[in-house]
């Protein structure tokens, strides 16, 4: 491969009135994503609101996504100050290798490096396109990202995490599933108060946003992986 030239840089690049119209155009296929009349844009609810003033406590958090699995034992102070790390982050490479059972019980070993207290609840960040359950869980719809174990898609993920940290003794609380998107927005919700607008974005191996948004037939705003990656401006 070479180097592209001069001229085909520019060409690249986009001027103001051009972003204006990606911005446009992304903004009405939302909108219409919303009313029901399109699906270019997944827009998947994930069920969770604004984070509410003074949330706090302890949580063991799972993230899978991409080529790489993390886990941390967290806490959100009383009062704020900012998150609290009471072990962790570990972090290992996601096996390819292994069947559903497998995915699991590598992901719960992970977590039990870390020597959490039994009871918390579990945050499972698993950054693949899924359906999230108003029960918290989430089914896989496909696998993406060059990742292709068996037996996975089309199931819920919560559950056998769930089961899996279980079989290690230790007795997690309930399980609540969601995006990395989702998670960001989340944390800027968490971070910035509940009456600021805040947008969940990722850039990495593909781009991604989460929003608060209204959609029928909820009234409340409600937290929704846009998976904006299909948008074909």
């Amino acid at each position: 491969m070479t180097a592209p030239s001069a001229s085909e840089l520019a060409a690249l690049r986009l001027d103001r009135s051009t972003l204006l119209e990606v911005r446009d155009t992304f903004r009405a296929r939302l909108e219409a994503v919303l009313s029901g009349a399109d699906d270019e844009i997944a827009a998947l609810p994930a069920w969770l609101p604004p984070p509410p003033p003074g949330l706090a406590g302890q949580a063991l958090v799972v993230d899978a996504g991409g080529s790489n699995v993390r886990a941390a034992w967290v806490e959100l102070p009383a009062g704020g100050g900012g998150l609290v790390r009471h072990a962790g982050p570990v972090h290992a490479e996601l096996p390819r290798d292994v069947d559903a059972g497998g995915l699991f019980a590598f992901q719960a070993e992970l977590a039990a490096e870390l020597g959490p207290p039994p009871g918390l609840p579990v945050g499972y960040c698993f950054s693949y396109p899924s359906d999230c359950r108003p029960d918290g869980d989430a089914v896989l719809r496909r696998w993406t990202k060059g990742v292709a174990i068996p037996g996975v898609e089309g199931r819920p993920v919560g559950a056998p995490l769930r089961a899996a940290l279980a079989d290690r003794g230790l007795r997690p609380g309930p399980v609540r599933v969601l995006n990395d998107a989702v998670a960001a927005l989340l944390a800027a919700a968490w971070t910035a108060g509940a009456e600021s607008e805040c947008v969940g974005l990722i850039v990495g191996t593909g781009s991604n946003m989460a929003a608060f948004l209204r959609r029928p037939p909820d009234r409340e705003a409600r937290a929704v992986n846009l998976e904006s990656g299909n948008f074909r401006p």
